[in-house]
């Protein structure tokens, strides 16, 4: 399983999310999230889309 995450914020600091995608070797997906985090720092937001990624799988 390989999974893929985004992070964005709007403003330093500003609003920002997280999403991720987890694929099979072959390209299918097999779960996906997306959750907004309220307002921080992008370099945050870095950093808690690794803790979500690794707490949802």
């Amino acid at each position: 399983i390989k999974v893929d995450t985004d992070s964005s914020a709007y403003g330093s600091p500003g609003l920002f999310g997280c999403s991720g995608v987890f694929q099979t070797h072959r390209g299918f997906v097999r779960a996906y999230f997306s959750i907004p985090l309220g307002t921080s720092y992008a370099f945050e937001a870095e950093l808690v889309v690794a803790v979500h990624a690794i707490d949802f799988a």
